[in-house]
């Protein structure tokens, strides 16, 4: 088991977002809750193995965090996206001892074995709306727009409640929640590195 695994699930959905969204929001019950700009750099070992193990490492401004793919989510078919996310850098640590020798810190560890292979800003907007759904409108730096909607929870035993939640509010917001929609790194790798993506698509990881 993933040392992550017992940290939050993330249950999201992207969607291209439509016209005059934010006054939709607004209408439905979001209060705006921050406006900001990140930097992504996304980081994997020279033979793509962690994200081909659906393991996602970053550093978020000054942050490190860890993104693994729920072992039950099938992204070809799943309606929704499912991670556990930390932030916490000794899990991260580890979980990545498992696939590279230690080293006295994350940033070390990753200096020496690790490769960037995606890297943007992010303008985003954030709506907080009832029933404890998160809505994030972001503008990446090379040119792309997506919008997601999350219920974060503790418990996997809620998964299929939290879909039922987030299906019925995305219907009020007119988002198409039966059609799949391309996150920011998936666009990112389609431009920049497809041959590393169309492997991800091979293993289901996206």
């Amino acid at each position: 088991m993933s040392s992550i695994a017992t940290s939050v699930l993330e249950i999201e959905k992207k969607f291209q977002i439509p016209v005059r969204f934010e006054e939709t929001l607004l209408s439905n019950g979001g209060k705006l809750t921050e406006r900001r700009e990140f930097q992504d750099v996304y980081y994997d070992l020279p033979d793509n193995s962690l994200t081909l193990k659906g393991l996602w490492l970053r550093k978020r401004n000054t942050k490190w965090e860890l993104k693994h793919l729920n072992a039950r989510c099938d992204p070809t078919i799943s309606i929704t996206d499912k991670y556990h996310e930390t932030s916490d850098e000794t899990k991260i640590m580890t979980e990545l001892s498992k696939h590279v020798p230690m080293a006295t810190s994350l940033d070390e560890l990753v200096s020496k074995h690790c490769r960037e292979f995606a890297s943007f800003t992010t303008q985003r907007t954030s709506y907080q709306l009832p029933n404890d759904v998160r809505v994030d409108l972001d503008v990446a730096s090379f040119g792309y727009s997506v919008g997601e909607i999350e219920i974060v929870i503790d418990d996997e035993t809620g998964v299929s409640e939290a879909e039922q939640r987030l299906e019925g509010l995305a219907e009020k917001l007119g988002i198409n929640w039966q059609k799949k929609f391309p996150g920011k790194v998936e666009e990112f790798l389609r431009l920049n590195d497809p041959v590393h993506l169309e492997k991800l698509m091979e293993k289901h990881l996206l």
